[in-house]
């Protein structure tokens, strides 16, 4: 971790909304690069890259400067990647149980 990252940290956790556009910019493509290794979906990965860092922003006071960004952010992500293929998972398994518009109107 370098010290502007703690920095950075410290004025997000204060709602500095320039320092988290920096972080932001300093961590977005290698977390879409993180992501979409896992999804192999570019659309997928954006969405769960934006969702990690509005996660962040949303619990911005429980941010602990001198822990890695990236450690935090890699774990958000993985997360959402989870809940993402857990729900495909329970749709594809319960697919078969829902009826059709066209067999219902028959």
């Amino acid at each position: 971790m370098t010290e502007k990252e703690k920095i950075l940290l410290k004025k997000v956790k204060e709602s500095d909304k320039d320092a988290f556009q920096q972080l932001f910019s300093d961590f977005h493509d290698a977390l879409f690069r993180f992501v979409i290794y896992r999804v192999q979906d570019s659309d997928l990965a954006e969405d769960i890259t934006q969702e990690t860092f509005l996660r962040v922003w949303k619990n911005r006071e429980s941010l602990i400067p001198e822990k890695s960004f990236f450690s935090l952010i890699a774990r958000i992500s993985t997360n959402l990647c989870y809940d993402h293929f857990r729900h495909v998972e329970v749709r594809n398994r319960h697919e078969d149980q829902i009826p059709r518009v066209w067999e219902i109107s028959l």
